[in-house]
């Protein structure tokens, strides 16, 4: 007599595990961009219009770029899916919707928004795969809060220009241009002028830098606390560059004014690509000073 030995059925695998990532967050992700339409749209519109904010516009490719990068240590974590991502979410599409529907300021809206945004997504993974799953995505979800641009306002634009034109000032005078200022204006020798405007007030370049060092950090191997220095340093050098841009600029036009006045337009573009290389280079050797000199691995 033969012994015929009989095999349990083995449990099958959870749907999930049969259908791809990308088609399971398709339907939260597009009910998430739906309710996201008007402070999206106003975003597009500052993004395109408002030459300050232009570098936000590749915050959320960046984040994307981070976790496609990350796919590979992703799919080797155990998905634990957890109901408080259903609470995480519904907290953050309940605070979008009532702004949305009470609130006057496309601005306000769209600044409160994009602060919730990182908790809708953050609650969507928890929700769908736990968070163990969450823990890789952390800084590209936080990294989507810089997709705000600074709002502009006669509050933050004017002290930035007059401190900036103050500083040129001393810069200049140290430099034996002579110099007077008048408010944002500033006068060199008896005829020339350079006028600090609201584009010159350094928003623009510490908006990029900003984004620049945070991604840089964060892809540099060292210690948490050197690497949130030198993101927070990214705001300062900027500010350098546009110092030594505005007092260029100045020394320019006092010098040869004939030349510059009718090539101001394209000459104050091309000093501006140039000089921004000033805080990028500032930022490297700060990266190196703190030891921060090799790239972790992001698989």
């Amino acid at each position: 007599m033969t012994i015929a030995h009989v095999r349990s059925p083995s449990p099958e695998a959870p749907l999930s595990q049969h259908v791809p990532v990308a088609f399971q967050a398709a339907f939260p992700a597009a009910a998430l961009l739906w309710l996201y339409r008007p402070p999206l749209r106003y975003l597009l519109e500052v993004w395109f219009f408002n030459g300050s904010a232009s570098i936000c516009v590749l915050v959320p490719f960046v984040s994307a770029g981070i976790v496609y990068a990350r796919r590979h240590r992703l799919r080797e974590i155990v998905a634990a899916p957890s109901s408080w991502g259903v609470c995480l979410t519904a907290l953050a599409v309940t605070t979008v919707a009532l702004v949305s529907a009470i609130g006057d300021h496309p601005s306000v809206i769209a600044l409160i928004a994009v602060a919730v945004l990182p908790v809708a997504i953050a609650g969507i993974v928890v929700a769908m795969w736990g968070t163990t799953k969450l823990r890789p995505l952390l800084f590209p979800l936080l990294f989507l809060l810089l997709m705000m641009p600074v709002p502009p306002s006669s509050a933050i634009d004017l002290p930035l220009q007059l401190a900036s034109a103050r500083v040129s000032e001393s810069v200049l005078r140290a430099f034996g241009v002579p110099v007077a200022r008048l408010g944002t204006l500033l006068v060199m020798g008896e005829k020339q002028t350079l006028a600090v405007a609201p584009e010159c007030d350094g928003v623009r370049s510490a908006s990029a830098m900003l984004v620049l060092a945070t991604l840089y950090a964060y892809l540099l191997e060292g210690s948490f606390s050197r690497r949130l220095l030198l993101a927070g340093l990214g705001v300062p050098f900027a500010y350098v560059g546009n110092i030594v841009r505005i007092s260029f600029e100045a020394s320019a036009i006092w010098l040869v004014p004939h030349w510059i006045e009718p090539r101001i337009s394209s000459f104050d573009f091309w000093v501006g690509l140039v000089v921004f290389l000033i805080p990028m280079a500032l930022l490297f050797g700060a990266a190196g000073a703190l030891g921060c000199r090799r790239f972790r691995k992001m698989g």
